[in-house]
Formats: C-alpha cells, structure tokens, sequence
C-alpha cells in the first residue's frame, strides 16, 4: 500500500481479511483483523537522494560499481566497467529533475569524455564530462517512469554501431532528485494503530506478505485523510510473480475491498 499527499496521508481503518467464493455476494461475517495476519511491515519509500561512497547507499547500486572511496572530493564510487546501473524507487510517476555531481577522472585537465544516461532502457541525456568535479542537471519526464522500481543507466557513449561498448571513465559523488525533500529519521513510519487501522504517512508505503487460501478478500471500513489532497495505492502481486493488480483510491471514500 502506498499513501501520496501531505501530513499523515492515510488510515484505512478497520481492515479485514475474509474469505468469500462470489465477487458478488457480500462478505462473510467476521473476517480477520489485517493487523493480526501481517507480523512485519515493510517501509518503502521513495529514492529522493543516493550518496554514493556512504555505506547506505549500497542498497541502490545495481550493478559496475567499484568500492566506496574519499578524497578531497567527499566520498564517491568509480564505474568499473562498461556500464553501471542505480536502482530507484519511485510510486508516484512525474517529471523530475537529478542533480548529478560527477566526474571522468582519465579525462585529464582538458579532456571531455560524453556519458549517456538510460532510465528503463530508454535514453535520457548525453552528458559531456570534464576531470573536475561538477553538479550538472537532467530531466527525467513522467514517461520514463515505472512503478515500483527504476534502473538508471550510465553508459560511455559510442556512436559506431556494433562496435565494443568502451570502459566508462566515470566516479560519481550523489544524486538527487530537485525540489524533493528525503524523510528524515523522525519522520514517522506505516504502523497499525491500536485500534488495528493502517496509518501511512505521506510519500511512504507498507509492504507485507500474506499467505492466503483462494477466495480471499481485503476489505475495510473507509479511507481517512490528513491534510489536503493525496491518493490511497494497493498493490498485489503473486509471489511467483505471475499476476499483478493495483487500484487507486480517494481519500473519503467508504467501505471497499479487493480481491487477493
């Protein structure tokens, strides 16, 4: 489930899990409490920024980066390879803006060397990339975006086809997304209130595994809201992976259920 406004986005208040053989007949009585069938959420949230060099950003390099470094530059990674890929999270799909601080340290003093930038496989930029360290701005529009997650791309640019993809001379220092704030340690996390309702903050997502017989339903009271605007995301898929479904949902809107 994944919560989008402002303040403390959602509760879905009283979810059940129930069981029922006709999409049209009404629930059974009872049900069981969400609550009491979920024994850990997992937070999700977001890839507002990526510092890469920092211990905690290794959960998003993919794939070609070398080991975390530090100079006079801060800390940073070197692509080793022809290729590296960045693993984002993203739940909302919009037009962004990243802030990339990089550099090509075999360029020399006034060499360029020309990196492009793939998000899901579709190209994004062509940066052209000195020795010295430098902030540089890419659009990223909604159209590029996937849900849940994204793989950005830097790749040394080659023109002649066919020809074998160069190393790419590449460290970078971060990432972020523009205009963006990242969740800071005090920001509060999905819970279940003691009542059993779902509370997400704004901007974050719950994740949960269910082992559930066939027929199975979640169902709840209604949708609350703090705060202005904001949508209510569910999310289900199959463990193998087969089946994906997903609904949106108001905040204000009444008793509803999905199918499991």
């Amino acid at each position: 489930m994944w919560g989008d406004g402002r303040g403390l986005a959602f509760a879905a208040a009283a979810a059940l899990l129930a069981t029922a053989c006709d999409s049209r007949a009404p629930l059974p009585g009872g049900g069981e409490p969400l609550a009491a069938s979920v024994g850990e959420l997992r937070v999700e949230r977001e890839t507002i920024e990526v510092d890469l060099g920092e211990p905690r950003a290794r959960e998003h390099l993919a794939l070609g980066f070398g080991a975390d470094e530090s100079g006079p530059e801060g800390s940073f990674v070197r692509v080793e390879g022809p290729a590296a890929v960045v693993r984002l999270e993203l739940w909302q799909p919009r037009d962004r803006v990243m802030r990339l601080r990089a550099w090509c340290p075999g360029a020399g003093a006034r060499g360029i060397a020309v990196v492009r930038i793939l998000l899901n496989g579709r190209q994004a930029a062509r940066l052209r990339l000195t020795a010295r360290p430098e902030t540089v701005e890419v659009g990223l529009p909604r159209s590029l975006w996937r849900v849940p997650e994204n793989l950005l791309r830097f790749e040394a640019d080659s023109r002649a086809p066919g020809t074998p993809r160069a190393e790419l001379d590449l460290a970078i220092d971060g990432l972020r997304f523009a205009d963006e704030e990242a969740p800071s340690p005090a920001d509060r996390s999905p819970a279940f209130s003691p009542e059993g309702d779902l509370e997400l903050p704004a901007g974050a997502g719950a994740g949960f595994y269910l082992e559930l017989p066939p027929g199975s339903w979640l169902a709840w009271r209604e949708i609350e809201r703090e705060g202005a605007g904001g949508e209510l995301e569910i999310r289900v898929r199959e463990e193998s992976g087969r089946d994906s479904r997903s609904r949106r949902f108001e905040a204000g809107e009444g008793e509803g259920r999905l199918a499991l």
